[in-house]
């Protein structure tokens, strides 16, 4: 009997191994919109708002030239974003989301992401983005398996995004979030080998220039691994780097060692030790969830609205940026 028991035992352990070498799934929200499209502009928001309850879900908007080709955003890149649009079959009408590979019914975006934040996956990503010029980015992404899976082959899609556009549309909406610019993969993906083993890793490269009508501070990566079926597997979102790369003394500039305190927040609440021009929150996929302008020195930020976890702090003062990672218990 005891043999037994210790058999057991055994295999019991040997399944939390398994379990606790996966790694959580970071969600995507592939949002398919038009500038020109009222029924977009009175959406949106309500999708952005359920969007701050889930930090570390990426977000990526597409701007397809239906139904209106007067498109702002779809002019600048009409082939690219047409493309990833009927890569769904989406094409033809707006707002439309796909999450996690599938499209949703869009009164369902918060419950999907809600079942979606329990799932795990058999392999990480790891998106690293650094400025290598005034204009250019270098991208690495880095592929793990963490645990068993027969998966061979995947769609790997990368792409660079613009986090935030203060661009009035035709249909009155003036913020525009994570705006795709350009696919640094093909737009439906590429075919990729998937590591063999656990512990193997794959690296991929790719590089892109900023055109004059992007703002370079903006700019960050995303990265979609997805079966052939177009089920994701993982997801990851760069943070901005371009204040990141020592490389770039001009743009990168530390301020002070500490920013806001107390560092971790009980509530919430924290304070500032200098005058700042701006603070943006940032999910450490790189979303932003928060702005304020001007705060002088021993001011008070909240931030109890968000929920409990780790954030970036992108803290602006005249020419100089600098970060602080933020936790909030």
């Amino acid at each position: 009997m005891k043999k037994y028991n210790l058999i057991f035992l055994l295999l019991f352990i040997s399944s939390l191994e398994i379990s606790f070498a996966q790694v959580i799934r970071t969600s995507i929200v592939e949002h398919f919109t038009n500038t020109s499209c009222s029924i977009c502009a009175s959406n949106n928001s309500s999708y952005y708002g359920i969007l701050t309850n889930y930090p570390d879900a990426v977000h990526i908007s597409f701007h397809p030239s239906a139904p209106y080709a007067s498109d702002f955003f779809n002019q600048q890149n009409q082939v690219e974003n047409d493309a990833r649009t009927n890569f769904y079959g989406v094409y033809g009408g707006t707002p439309r989301l796909v999450v996690n590979g599938l499209v949703i019914n869009n009164t369902n975006l918060n419950s999907t992401l809600n079942t979606a934040s329990s799932l795990f996956s058999n392999f990480s990503i790891e998106l690293t983005q650094v400025q290598t010029s005034n204009t250019s980015f270098s991208v690495k992404c880095k592929v793990e398996k963490l645990s068993a899976d027969t998966t061979i082959a995947a769609l790997l899609f990368v792409g660079a995004s613009e986090d935030t556009i203060y661009q009035t549309t035709n249909n009155g909406e003036t913020v525009h979030y994570n705006v795709f610019r350009k696919a640094l993969t093909a737009v439906q993906g590429n075919i990729i080998q998937l590591p063999l083993n656990i512990g193997d890793t794959m690296v991929y490269n790719f590089s892109y220039t900023v055109l004059p009508a992007w703002n370079t501070n903006r700019m960050s990566t995303i990265a979609l691994l997805q079966r052939p079926t177009k089920q994701l597997i993982n997801a990851a979102k760069s943070v901005n780097s371009i204040n990141l790369n020592n490389a770039i003394p001009s743009i990168t500039k530390k301020v002070e060692a500490v920013y806001f305190y107390p560092n971790p927040t009980d509530n919430g609440r924290i304070t500032s030790t200098l005058s700042v021009n701006k603070v943006r929150v940032l999910s450490l996929s790189g979303t932003l969830l928060f702005e304020t302008a001007q705060l002088e020195k021993n001011q008070n930020l909240d931030l109890s609205a968000l929920q409990s976890g780790f954030y970036l702090l992108e803290i602006q003062t005249n020419d100089k940026i600098a970060y602080q990672k933020l936790r909030i218990k």
